[in-house]
């Protein structure tokens, strides 16, 4: 009995050690491959990250952290303080609200939610978000981390970013410059179809928040005016 005890306490501690390690390689690979992953998902789901150099968005991949969930846990609740985004790595969330326009979702690896805590003004989560998977692992940004980046966006620094875009030195930037650059900046050529479309998905959104006039040209007066109004 005394045998079949110890076996037993012994293999129980075996497994736990397993199962942290396993979760353990899970975070080290999410880490090791981090970069890579913002620059294709992070940058598709916030527009705004696109328009930022390099250094800029080197500084926001650092400050973005890797966290861990189990199944059931409760991410936020709907009311709590909105202050940080995330991204599924892998796993599960639902997304439920109890307010009339009820809204219920599942997001899936790759995607996104939590948005509006990287909006401007302070806000409040309008659902709740539920681990639905065994296990979870996203990526997560907080809301000061986020908006000190574009707080210290500065008019001589806008305009640096605006002459990235602007190629043909026209002080406008066209839809289908944009476009390119984008998928530049993903390291893509034109003929990726499925790039293509999150470009020009990505495109109209950014049209949306920065075109004022709707002649489908972002002028400079136009892109200083709104770079640091409307980040995510």
């Amino acid at each position: 009995v005394v045998l079949l005890m110890t076996a037993s306490m012994v293999w129980i501690q075996v497994e736990a050690a397993r199962e942290r390690t396993g979760r353990e390689e899970r975070v080290a690979r999410a880490e090791a491959d981090l970069k890579e992953f913002t620059r294709r998902v992070f940058s598709t789901v916030v527009p705004g990250f696109l328009l930022l150099k390099d250094g800029h968005r080197d500084e926001i991949r650092k400050r973005v952290q890797v966290e861990t969930f189990t199944e059931g846990e409760t991410i936020y609740r709907e009311g709590d303080p909105a202050n940080s985004f995330y991204i599924v790595k892998e796993g599960q969330v639902t997304i439920s609200s109890t307010q009339e326009n009820r809204i219920e979702r599942t997001i899936h690896t790759g995607e996104s939610f939590g948005a509006g805590g990287l909006e401007i003004e302070p806000r409040r989560r309008v659902a709740t978000a539920v681990v639905t998977s065994k296990e979870l692992l996203c990526l997560r940004l907080i809301r000061p981390d986020w908006l000190r980046t574009w707080v210290s966006i500065t008019d001589d620094v806008a305009m640096d970013i605006f002459k990235d875009f602007d190629s043909a030195g026209e002080g406008q930037i066209q839809r289908e410059q944009l476009e390119m650059a984008l998928l530049t900046r993903w390291n893509a050529g034109a003929a990726d179809g499925s790039l293509e479309q999150l470009a020009h998905h990505t495109v109209d959104t950014l049209m949306q928040v920065f075109d004022d006039d709707g002649d489908g040209k972002i002028s400079a007066l136009e892109f200083k005016r709104n770079i640091r109004t409307i980040p995510a």
